[in-house]
C-alpha cells in the first residue's frame, strides 16, 4: 500500500490481464507489452491530463477530497444519467455525514472531447436544479485533443481505457480513493 492505497504491481495487472485476454481474444494497448509509441502515448496523455486537472473547474474537486466517484461518458450522454448523479451525491453525502468524514467527495464526468458541448449542457443544468449545499461537488473534464496539420495527424484519445486512465490520475493527484460508475446505470 502506498498513503493506505492499495496499489497493484503493474507486472502483476499485465501476467493477469494478458492471460485473461488471450483466453477472450481481447486486445488492448493497455495491457499488452508497451513499446515505445505507447509509452510516448500514454506519457503524452498523462502530461494533457495534468494541465486539464489544474482548470478552475476541476481544481476544486481535488482540494481536500477523501472520494472520486468517475462516471464515463461516450458517445450519447444517456438521458438517466442526470437522475444517477443525483442519486450518487445523496447516497454519497449520506456515507461522509454517517461516518464523519471531514473531507469532501466529488463526482467526476469524463468524456470525449468530441461531446463537450453537451457535457456542459448536462454540468449546467446539474448546478442550476441542484442548488443546496453538500459536501459532494459534481464536476467534468473532456480527454484531450491534439490537432495534427491534415486530420489524420491528429491525437485523439478514444474511448474507455483513456477515460480510466483519466480518472485514475485525477484520484491519484487528489490523494482520493477512486470508483467508477458506468453512466448508463
Amino acid at each position: 500500500t502506498e498513503n493506505g492505497k492499495t496499489v497493484v504491481a503493474i507486472d502483476q495487472l499485465r501476467s493477469e490481464a494478458r492471460s485473461s485476454s488471450i483466453k477472450r481474444g481481447v486486445h488492448s494497448t493497455f495491457i499488452h507489452e508497451v513499446d515505445e509509441q505507447n509509452l510516448a502515448r500514454m506519457r503524452l496523455f498523462d502530461s494533457k491530463m495534468s494541465a486539464v486537472f489544474q482548470a478552475d473547474q476541476i481544481r476544486p474537486a481535488l482540494t481536500d477530497t477523501e472520494i472520486i466517484v468517475g462516471m464515463p461518458v461516450y458517445e450519447e450522454i444517456p438521458t438517466n444519467v442526470k437522475q444517477a448523479i443525483f442519486y450518487l451525491r445523496e447516497a454519497l453525502t449520506h456515507y461522509l455525514r454517517r461516518h464523519k468524514i471531514e473531507k469532501k467527495a466529488a463526482i467526476v464526468i469524463g468524456g470525449e472531447w468530441e461531446k463537450r458541448d453537451k457535457i456542459l449542457d448536462l454540468m449546467r443544468t446539474i448546478h442550476e436544479e441542484w442548488n443546496r449545499p453538500t459536501p459532494v461537488e459534481v464536476t467534468a473534464f473532456w480527454k484531450p485533443h491534439i490537432e495534427g496539420e491534415i486530420p489524420e495527424k491528429s491525437i485523439t484519445f478514444e474511448r474507455k481505457p483513456w477515460t480510466v486512465r483519466a480518472f485514475m490520475l485525477l484520484a491519484k493527484e487528489a490523494d482520493a480513493h477512486l470508483g467508477i460508475v458506468d453512466a448508463d446505470v
